[in-house]
């Protein structure tokens, strides 16, 4: 859809995804997720290598992107990935078609079918082909002007408002623990030997814990979704310039944020998903925004985790 098509009382987005196999690896085990709720349209990427745009317009029901990192041996990581993305896109479609869609927001069905895709990854990764499988997992949902985030391991979710970069997100992962328990700087953890030792995935065991968080958006705001692969090389000062320079092209944004992470040694598969805000009823971009963004509590009456037949 292009975006003269959309209605102009809408929220209108534009969506650049791409995703490569970085310098070192022989598979791709990153996939990324863009889905319009309520009409079962959805875009994944697993393997793509180059940058491609979606217009869409949130509607009622709103959108979900997502990015997930993929970890196992073999094929497992691949598998974990493409899992992740599917499910918890057919299980959101679920809901906000279901009869209880409104008895609780968004954010906590969101909460709720992470937990869910978590248990039946798990449920996967007991087979032996599969043993030891699990995978990040870094969502957002937009609905009605705000962005709701939802946090597995240390995929990383950055908001480019005003030509300042924040992250949204904080790693779940050891040496951000040691970074916050004063152990190591934020210098020492970019080269520590234990930074890829996640402290959850999705998989890793049948229980999660989701960090939700939420923020209004403003005219103006890209929002970026990246593995590891992107962060661990790229500093946010470099990020931030290279969304300058690209200017209102996110192609060109994503393109180079990868050959940027390429260029520092692409040990690992790289991810990025660019999602541009704009819409006349929207507020213009604030400079003020607080980070990290305050984690927002599981709801008392979100029903518990259980296994679904469709997973």
């Amino acid at each position: 859809m292009k975006p003269g098509a959309i209605p102009p009382t809408t929220l209108q987005l534009e969506i650049v995804t791409a995703t490569d196999v970085g310098r070192k690896r022989l598979g791709n085990e990153d996939n990324f997720l863009v889905a319009k709720l309520g009409t079962g349209e959805k875009w994944t990427g697993g393997g793509m290598r180059h940058a491609a745009t979606t217009y869409v317009a949130t509607g009622a029901d709103g959108i979900l992107c997502a990015v997930a990192d993929g970890m196992g041996g073999a094929l497992a990581g691949e598998v974990a990935s493409q899992l992740a993305v599917n499910w918890i896109c057919d299980l959101m479609q679920q809901t906000v078609q279901s009869p209880q869609a409104h008895a609780l927001p968004l954010h906590e069905w969101l909460r709720l079918v992470v937990e869910q895709v978590n248990l039946g990854i798990h449920i996967e990764s007991q087979k032996p082909e599969y043993s030891g499988m699990g995978t990040t997992l870094t969502a957002v949902g937009v609905v009605d002007q705000r962005l709701y985030v939802a946090q597995i391991g240390d995929s990383r979710a950055h908001l480019y408002r005003n030509q300042q970069i924040y992250q949204l997100t904080k790693d779940q992962s050891l040496v951000q623990q040691l970074v916050d328990m004063g152990v190591a700087t934020e210098e020492e953890a970019e080269h520590h030997p234990f930074g890829n030792v996640v402290l959850q995935a999705l998989g890793a065991s049948s229980w999660v814990n989701v960090a939700i968080h939420n923020l209004e958006l403003c005219d103006g705001d890209v929002i970026m979704l990246c593995s590891d692969g992107l962060s661990g090389k790229v500093r946010r000062p470099r990020m931030r310039e290279i969304l300058e320079t690209a200017g209102n092209d996110l192609e060109r944004a994503a393109t180079a944020l990868i050959e940027a992470a390429n260029a520092a040694g692409g040990e690992d598969n790289i991810t990025v998903l660019l999602l541009r805000v704009t819409g006349v009823d929207i507020k213009p971009a604030r400079p003020e925004i607080h980070v990290p963004l305050t984690e927002i509590a599981r709801h008392p009456e979100l029903p518990q985790v259980t296994e679904l037949a469709s997973l």
